[in-house]
């Protein structure tokens, strides 16, 4: 089985950084993340444990990152501009 999570987005856009924030704050609120303060949801701090506590085994880790600054492959292919 393969799990992908995300934790956090970096942004410079004060107001996409504070939708973030309240997006997390709702997740906290309905049950569905860790951290009570919004910057990130806990889900990958936790979820080793949750799958072990499963009874699952050979759990690894493996850390990517994406970067989705205009003007970059990884952009183009996922959200094409003419999207926006």
């Amino acid at each position: 089985m393969r799990i992908t999570t995300s934790e956090l987005v970096v942004t410079n856009s004060k107001a996409y950084e504070e939708l973030l924030r309240l997006h997390t704050i709702a997740l906290y609120r309905a049950g569905y993340c860790a951290a009570v303060h919004g910057y990130y949801t806990g889900t990958t701090a936790l979820l080793s444990r949750a799958l072990r506590q499963a009874h699952y085994q050979q759990i690894q880790h493996h850390a990517h990152v994406i970067d989705l600054s205009k003007g970059t492959y990884a952009l183009n292919t996922i959200m094409p501009i003419s999207s926006f």
